[in-house]
């Protein structure tokens, strides 16, 4: 599961929390067995307070593998790849393209999960839900192809060097 953020009083935002309760969903009606949560404990603890939510809504503590180093979507990938060769990758459909692109790179077989729909509300008005839509959809783009031309990466290095210290 990738984490994403997550408030100072550990409270998830709605993106997490959706990505967490389609985990809960597929936990409880027994197609996954395991969880792998990723996130950025940097700031507020966002793996921790991840598994938190995901305990106590049900899952098993043993069930959960926290990765406390996942600042982002490739290093997820990069370190869900020391555990296991496939896996469902839950996350929302704007952000699911880069996601198994990275997770393929990384010799994964990836079933992609949109978990878009568990959320009632995504906004006050349609105005408002649009833009959002619009604006997750043109970050991704212009990340995903950082990603391809081989840009990003030598931007994004944080976890790596916190995993040489």
């Amino acid at each position: 599961m990738f984490g994403a953020s997550v408030f100072p009083d550990q409270a998830l935002s709605a993106v997490t929390q959706e990505r967490a309760d389609a985990a809960v969903l597929l936990y409880q009606n027994a197609i996954i067995e395991n969880i792998f949560v990723s996130a950025d404990n940097r700031h507020n603890f966002e793996a921790d307070a991840i598994a938190s939510y995901l305990e106590e809504h049900g899952i098993q503590r043993e069930d959960i593998t926290i990765d406390r180093t996942g600042i982002d979507t490739g290093d997820t990938c990069r370190h869900f790849a020391e555990f296991h060769s496939d896996g469902i990758l839950l996350t929302q459909e704007f952000h699911l393209p880069r996601a198994m692109y990275l997770c393929n790179q990384n010799q994964i077989g990836v079933t992609g999960l949109a978990v878009n729909h568990l959320l009632k509300i995504r906004g006050s008005n349609a105005f408002q839900i649009y833009a959002t839509r619009v604006e997750r959809n043109i970050r991704e783009a212009i990340i995903l192809w950082t990603v391809i031309l081989g840009v990003y990466d030598k931007y994004s290095n944080e976890a790596e060097v916190m995993e040489n210290q």
